[in-house]
């Protein structure tokens, strides 16, 4: 079968680190798998097998209608020339549908944000791309349960496809450091939550000793800078650190005792499951039950409510006093982890190509 990949670009994003996997795993299985990008100008951050096809669909004209007008045209042409079976969006977008139609080709959307937001979200659901724009794909696939229940009847084809697991999980606990984790770009703290893992942590740093917070992740638009701000505001600057993107952050998931998703949302914990693979013990702010389908609250993990900094601060403090359920919880969560291997998300993916009647 011949399969084509649409994605924005492959530098350092989660659904951009997803895509690469469904290409390598799609490859492995014999299928032949074409990428195209749009914007591939900046650094790829993730490898592909050497015998993925690649096409740039990157426009220089000046005018922004231009530069639109050009990429539908491009992409339409590729496709035309390539002719694949199969269509996969990594996230959906008028323009590139535009470019499809006519084609005879299946398209899949794959969408990576939650159809809901909490009212003090930094952003909105866009509504016209998730329940109208959605409309037009003959297949339309969501990270959990919940997203699923949100879009009701309202858009037909619809199924459950987690992000798989990007890392080998360990056979057994590595040998761990006082070290509670977390993850993500420091420019979106806000829908990180790292705010909040940053007070929450001044609730507990001073009644631990030897322990330290680390907050690894990319910031070019001052998001570091803001987290110093607030380390310094409630006395902790000595016991947060902050490493930049990391392309290996499998080390930094070794050594950490603790993991936390801090999230006021999240679609999908893929850095969650990446820490649980590593055996790290993981809270988890679960927004509407989404990371509960990863986590299994007091057995793989703990899970809070999104957004309280003493419900956190409870969390991480109740992991570093009791060392018997934190190994407990970092034992069960290697073996949960696997379950999202690449494996097994490609066994689902071979189950949706059945629906749309491709195998």
């Amino acid at each position: 079968m011949k399969i084509a990949l649409l994605v924005h670009k492959l530098t350092d994003g989660g659904a951009e680190r997803v895509a690469v996997l469904w290409a390598n795993g799609f490859q492995k299985r014999g299928n032949e798998v074409q990428i195209i990008i749009f914007d591939d100008e900046k650094p790829r951050t993730y490898g592909l097998s050497d015998s993925i096809n690649t096409v740039s669909i990157v426009s220089y004209k000046k005018n922004r209608l231009q530069r639109v007008l050009d990429r539908i045209i491009k992409l339409r042409r590729t496709l035309k020339e390539s002719h694949p079976d199969v269509a996969i969006e990594v996230m959906p977008g008028w323009q590139r549908l535009i470019s499809m139609i006519g084609l005879d080709v299946i398209k899949i959307s794959t969408e990576h944000q939650p159809f809901e937001h909490p009212e003090n979200a930094d952003r909105k659901v866009n509504k016209v791309s998730k329940f109208w724009l959605n409309r037009l794909y003959d297949y339309v696939t969501v990270l959990t349960q919940a997203d699923k229940d949100v879009i009701g009847n309202r858009l037909k084809r619809v199924t459950i496809l987690p992000n798989p697991l990007a890392i080998e999980p360990v056979q057994y606990v590595p040998l761990k450091e006082k070290i509670i984790l977390g993850v993500g770009r420091k420019d979106a703290w806000l829908y990180k939550g790292f705010d909040n893992l940053i007070k929450a942590w001044a609730q507990v740093a001073h009644d631990v000793s030897g322990w330290k917070l680390q907050i690894v992740g990319s910031s070019t638009k001052g998001g570091q800078g803001y987290l110093e701000t607030i380390c310094q505001d409630y006395g902790v600057t000595d016991s947060v650190e902050f490493p930049d993107y990391q392309s290996d952050i499998q080390p930094y998931y070794q050594r950490a005792s603790i993991f936390v998703l801090s999230s006021r949302y999240e679609g999908f914990g893929l850095v969650l499951i990446e820490a649980m693979s590593q055996g790290c013990a993981c809270v988890a702010c679960d927004y509407k039950g989404r990371q509960s389908e990863i986590v299994t609250n007091g057995v793989d993990g703990v899970t809070c409510e999104p957004d309280n900094v003493d419900a956190l601060a409870s969390a991480i403090k109740a992991l570093i006093a009791d060392d018997e359920f934190r190994t407990e919880l970092q034992v069960n969560a290697i073996r949960r982890a696997s379950d999202f291997s690449v494996e097994h998300i490609m066994d689902r993916w071979e189950q949706i190509f059945e629906k749309c009647g491709l195998k």
